[in-house]
């Protein structure tokens, strides 16, 4: 019995094959393991870290949901499956910003609304028990050129030195890096419980001190606010999962290591160019 990570090439996957345990893991493509649903009813857990493209903005697709494709193959085989899934199920916050497991989930974005309709597609086909949906907040690291938070700010920084926000300085967002989610991750699979768990730092950091610490590192820059809408932001209340699999708390300094270890990434990155 194997545990098996599917979308090998993702920026998560990537960072999960970096662990000491992924010697015992396998990691494997979504079309690598469509070919291979006997090793997939085979596994103990299945990791989906897969994710079709177009979902983050077209309307729902089966034909494109990775998820369920899987889950199809090993719902009668007692195989433990891994979603990664989304804060956006939840929609906007409440008042206070926190984000519970046991909210009204309204999502208002279309990405929000694929990752709810994947979800509830899982839940009809796997038993709870056998399904653990993990519904995570801003996972950054070194990722210049991808659409995120962090990507944008990296290569703004970098080609245009200034990063533009059209968000007030002072909103607050839940951000988590992905060597926390890795680890996070890796003790999560060693004792699987079905259900929904937020993951992420369990607490708000403005946009304004992230590009701070972006811009020291570069050794210059600014930031331009276009706009200083308030809407977006949250905080995601982690304290299930952390009871649960006994996870490591994430705390303000590691927040700001971790930033700082971009940077250092970043400014690698330009001076081997």
């Amino acid at each position: 019995m194997s545990t098996i990570i599917i979308g090998k090439n993702s920026f998560l996957a990537t960072h999960l094959n970096k662990r000491d345990g992924a010697v015992e893991w396998e990691f494997l493509t979504h079309s690598e393991a469509l070919d291979r649903p006997n090793d997939l009813k085979d596994a103990k857990i299945i990791v989906n870290c897969a994710f079709h493209p177009d979902l983050h903005t077209d309307p729902y697709e089966v034909d494109k949901d990775c998820d369920f494709a899987i889950a199809s193959l090993i719902q009668n085989s007692g195989t433990h499956y891994v979603m990664m899934s989304s804060r956006m199920v939840y929609g906007p916050a409440p008042f206070d910003l926190v984000l519970r497991e046991d909210a009204p989930l309204e999502p208002d974005t279309q990405y929000g609304k694929n990752k709810l309709k994947i979800e509830q597609a899982l839940q009809g086909v796997l038993p709870d028990k056998h399904l653990t949906i993990l519904r995570m907040s801003n996972i950054f690291g070194f990722e210049p050129n991808r659409s995120s938070f962090f990507g944008h700010m990296i290569t703004a920084l970098k080609n245009e030195g200034e990063i533009r926000f059209d968000i007030a300085p002072d909103s607050q967002r839940d951000f988590l890096s992905v060597w926390a989610w890795a680890d996070h991750v890796d003790r999560i699979l060693r004792a699987p419980e079905g259900g929904v768990y937020n993951i992420g730092s369990g607490f708000g950091t403005s946009p304004q001190e992230l590009a701070d610490i972006l811009i020291k590192h570069a050794g210059g820059g600014k930031v331009v606010y276009t706009d200083k809408r308030v809407d977006g932001q949250f905080v995601l209340d982690v304290r299930k999962g952390m009871r649960t699999f006994g996870l490591t708390p994430y705390t303000q300094m590691d927040l700001l290591t971790d930033v700082e270890k971009v940077a250092e990434l970043s400014m690698e990155n330009q001076i081997n160019k």
